[in-house]
């Protein structure tokens, strides 16, 4: 299994320094240890690393939003 800490350590490093900047770095710190914690899940470890899914397979309905 890929080590993903390193890859996602500047983002939530990011938004933890924009968090503090608004002033909600708690409400952000429970929300980055939620996230922590489900992407060690072995359903959505599976789905980080399979190479055969796709963006818009697993999120059509997002993929399509955020083409604006």
């Amino acid at each position: 299994m890929i080590e993903l800490s390193p890859l996602a350590r500047p983002y939530a490093k990011a938004i933890f320094s924009a968090a503090l900047d608004a002033g909600n770095h708690e409400m952000v710190a429970k929300d980055l240890a939620l996230l922590s914690a489900v992407s060690q899940t072995k359903e959505v470890s599976g789905l980080i690393e399979d190479p055969e899914l796709s963006k818009e397979k697993n999120c059509p309905n997002h993929y399509k939003f955020s083409r604006w």
